[in-house]
């Protein structure tokens, strides 16, 4: 993602590029695995399944 990100300078994930734009790419590879733990975890602990609408929206 993040290097499809800095080539396109977009992605469905417009924080990810606005967090490239400030910080170097591992510290955004590091938030972004961040991200996906506390989804996952979150996902884990609600029994829900997983919305990509509610990822985008975030």
């Amino acid at each position: 993602m993040i290097r499809r990100a800095k080539q396109l300078g977009f992605t469905r994930h417009p924080w990810l590029v606005r967090l490239l734009e400030r910080k170097p790419a591992k510290i955004a590879a590091v938030a972004l695995a961040s991200k996906i733990g506390r989804m996952i975890w979150a996902l884990m602990i609600s029994g829900e399944r997983f919305k990509a609408e509610k990822l985008i929206t975030a």
